[in-house]
């Protein structure tokens, strides 16, 4: 399968970072802009004409590039694995660097495999820059193939380590990392997007299960199910600890010493909690605990010692209950899944955000709450409808939705009023927010953040700005919608690493592409304007909005945050 050029501007600017890592490897580290393009394209052979073109594209591909690690946020190695410092949002992440490449590449930034620990484990290995997620990428270790799937949020490919059970608990998969720590090496392997044939990313595993010892370190303690296999009824047991020992008991939180239950008996005891009045549905985290405070009051019901801990006598009373044996609304709800709708993810950009994380914002949108759960919102959604209330995003709530589709009102607090336009002035050294809503949606539309949106920062250029026109949810970035106004019809092109959609670039400079002013020209002169073109969904998708108010509106941003120099600079007319 060929990638073009033109879907590469949706990658994270994958080309920019692989031209300074090629105008490296030429000798020239500090080169910028065009220069750094004619380094490389007379490295490679090619006509030095500063323009990024497809043939480049192709022969920085064909000789991909190997980055080092980066030394400076190391913390400690582990072989061929390090530990990295811990962010201050408190993650912990191990990384290692790919050793060998087979086939097109070109993000050598993401040529990494890293699992980061924050509340659970992510693994994340290499992002879809280079593999195609929908031809099944796969880590290939000691003769076992583990697949792996996109992660919508950054782009990289992973696979899911533990999964969610209807009572409560976690199924840890295990296998992948215990394959890893009985490898010295592990590769990945799929379908390349520069070219045909295989890419192979090959990674050393010498030091991983040290690394992931010291990222459970690090979690302090959070990582135990991955470290460690579990039963039901049985203890952790560390990866280098001899099997026979898998089976010892484990001391829980919620249980006196010597105690045992086993997950069957857990999920009884919660019943009767839950029946007897003690406990609301659901247990206290993901180690299937059951509440102390829940277990105090269920204690002063007997007027026992209120430990938080079960006695056997006490967990035995549990479980002799009747409410022990009735299941719960809960338990029949977690078993159902949160998504169930026959349209192809593909449709769903790769996760299931669109459809189950923006049911809160349309539900907002709605009126019907201003904050509530996915199965909550789904089922507010689904009442409002007059639909069943299944509370999962199911094809007639989908459709529904899309049917009738709502925006996000645009502008937080402090927000000032411009005719639709709502300006927001920067807090610290954020970005001052011009944007407005549509005022009518003609066809079907699943995003509830289709706002024309206009970012300053003033810390950056003197007339740098950033214009956003509707997204990749509804509309495909290999088919861009463009913008309707007075007749004409703008193009529009995808903004680099983001999901929105923004003017077309009409050159390059050294600080990077320079792009076209007519969109917002258009939204000063014309009475409206229409973000128009086919949707993801079938057929075609109008968002229309008013102009009232912009012109006063883009003026009080230039005085606010760009000098008096961006009405000239974009609108062609004197500032301040």
């Amino acid at each position: 399968m060929r990638f073009s050029f033109a879907h590469a501007r949706s990658f994270f600017n994958p080309f920019w970072a692989a031209i300074r890592d090629h105008a490296r490897a030429a000798g020239q580290p500090e080169c910028r802009g065009r220069a750094c393009i004619r380094v490389v394209q007379d490295a490679l052979g090619l006509p030095a004409s500063g323009v990024v073109s497809q043939a480049l594209l192709d022969r920085m591909a064909a000789a991909p590039i190997l980055r080092g690690p980066d030394r400076a946020a190391e913390a400690r190695a582990f072989g061929d694995w390090r530990l990295l410092a811990q962010a201050a949002d408190g993650a912990c992440v191990i990384e290692t660097s790919a050793t060998a490449i087979a086939g097109p590449a070109l993000d050598a930034g993401g040529m990494r495999v890293f699992m980061e620990a924050r509340g659970g484990m992510l693994g994340f290995f290499a992002r879809i820059v280079d593999f195609d997620p929908a031809r099944g990428p796969q880590l290939v270790v000691g003769g076992q193939s583990f697949p792996l799937a996109g992660f919508s949020a950054g782009q990289w490919l992973s696979q899911a380590m533990r999964e969610a059970r209807p009572d409560g608990s976690f199924a840890s998969e295990t296998r992948m990392l215990r394959a890893m720590a009985a490898a010295s090496a592990f590769e990945l392997v799929g379908v390349p997007r520069w070219g045909q044939g295989q890419l192979r990313l090959s990674y050393s595993a010498l030091g991983f299960t040290e690394a992931l010892r010291a990222l459970d370190a690090c979690a302090r303690g959070d990582l135990r199910w991955a470290l460690l296999p579990t039963t039901p009824e049985a203890g952790p047991v560390p990866l280098t600890r001899p099997a026979a020992q898998a089976n010892r008991a484990r001391a829980a939180a919620d249980l006196a010493p010597g105690v045992t239950l086993t997950a069957e008996q857990r999920l009884q005891a919660i019943r009767a909690l839950h029946g007897l009045g003690h406990q609301a549905e659901g247990f206290a985290d993901a180690w299937r605990l059951l509440r102390a405070q829940a277990v105090i009051a269920f204690q002063k019901a007997r007027r026992e010692e209120p430990t938080g801990r079960l006695s056997r006598a006490q967990a035995n009373a549990l479980l002799a209950s009747p409410q022990a044996r009735q299941p719960t609304a809960w338990e029949a709800e977690g078993a159902n899944p949160l998504v169930s709708l026959s349209a192809p993810h593909e449709l769903l950009w790769g996760s299931e955000w669109p459809v189950v994380s923006e049911a809160r914002a349309y539900a907002a949108a709605l009126g019907l709450a201003g904050d509530c759960g996915w199965r909550d919102c789904l089922g507010l959604i689904q009442r409002h409808f007059g639909l069943r209330q299944t509370r999962m995003m199911d094809d007639a709530t989908f459709t529904a939705m899309g049917e009738a589709p709502r925006v996000a009102a645009p502008g937080g607090a402090g927000a000032e009023s411009f005719g639709v336009w709502r300006f927001t002035p920067a807090e610290g050294s954020g970005d001052c927010v011009l944007a407005a809503a549509p005022a009518r949606i003609e066809g079907v539309s699943h995003w509830t953040q289709s706002r024309i949106e206009l970012r300053r920062n003033p810390g950056l250029g003197r007339t740098t700005l950033t214009a956003r026109f509707a997204g990749f949810v509804d509309f495909d970035p290999g088919a861009p919608p463009v913008l309707e106004a007075g007749g004409r019809r703008i193009a529009l092109e995808p903004l680099w690493a983001s999901p929105w959609f923004g003017p077309a670039r009409t050159a390059i400079s050294g600080d990077g592409w320079t792009r076209s002013s007519e969109p917002l020209r258009a939204l000063a002169s014309a009475p409206e304007v229409a973000v128009v073109g086919q949707t993801r969904w079938g057929g075609m998708l109008r968002l229309v909005y008013a102009t009232d108010g912009f012109a006063e509106a883009f003026a009080r941003l230039d005085a606010a945050c760009g000098g008096g120099a961006l009405v000239a600079a974009h609108l062609g007319r004197s500032g301040r």
